[in-house]
């Protein structure tokens, strides 16, 4: 266990799945390779929010711009494994046989497995910034978005340059969604105050649809 005394972040298990207690015995490390997991996409993420940050100054050289991020609880576990192969992660801890139905975190295919995932909430999120009446119904599971104070109207930005790679967040006259580039399960957004609870919205509402409401029993 690490992290056992870390004031912030909560206790957690590393298994060493390497270890065989008789020549039979299979873990599921042992069956899965990263040569045929989905591609890993999101080590590119970090640049395309930046990149989205300068198109939003380019488009709106004198406002405030917000930034957030929704961070998925206990990510890897969402995605479950078939019943068949869930005694294949089994481990015993503290004379106690634990089987995790789901990915865990560290596994040689936990954020590759997860990558299918992010990427539809992705596109999803894009879709419905679009259409944003279809969100309303989530906000009863989000707590009241503050945000700070606008800032004077003296305040002074940073400009950001137009060209031809990057020309702002508006195509025909319509503001552009946000790009929702995931870094595994963590997903930042940034938006002007007009914009930025709707981009909230879509993106939390995605996730329930794909993963699951809050007060669904399964």
């Amino acid at each position: 266990m690490v992290d056992l005394d870390h004031r912030t972040k909560q206790p957690c298990p590393i298994s060493n799945t390497t270890f065989r207690p008789s020549p039979d015995a299979m873990a599921i490390i042992n069956w899965t390779n990263k040569v045929n997991e989905p591609d890993l996409v999101f080590p590119k993420s970090q640049m395309k929010f930046f990149n989205f940050l300068w198109n939003l100054r380019i488009s709106y050289p004198t406002q405030e711009i917000y930034i957030g991020d929704d961070d998925i609880r206990g990510a890897f576990h969402k995605p479950r494994y078939h019943p068949n192969v869930v005694a294949l992660h089994t481990s015993v801890h503290c004379r106690k046989l634990v089987t995790n139905t789901g990915g865990t975190f560290g596994g040689n295919t936990s954020a590759s497995n997860f990558e299918p995932w992010a990427r539809a909430r992705q596109q999803y999120a894009q879709h419905l910034w679009n259409c944003l009446t279809d969100t309303a119904f989530v906000a009863k599971y989000l707590p009241p978005l503050v945000l700070a104070a606008p800032p004077p109207a003296t305040q002074k930005y940073s400009s950001a340059t137009i060209n031809i790679l990057n020309p702002g967040v508006f195509c025909q006259g319509r503001q552009l969604p946000n790009p929702y580039p995931h870094h595994v399960d963590d997903n930042p957004y940034a938006d002007i105050r007009q914009h930025f609870r709707a981009t909230v919205l879509a993106s939390i509402c995605v996730l329930f649809c794909i993963l699951g409401f809050p007060d669904d029993l399964r």
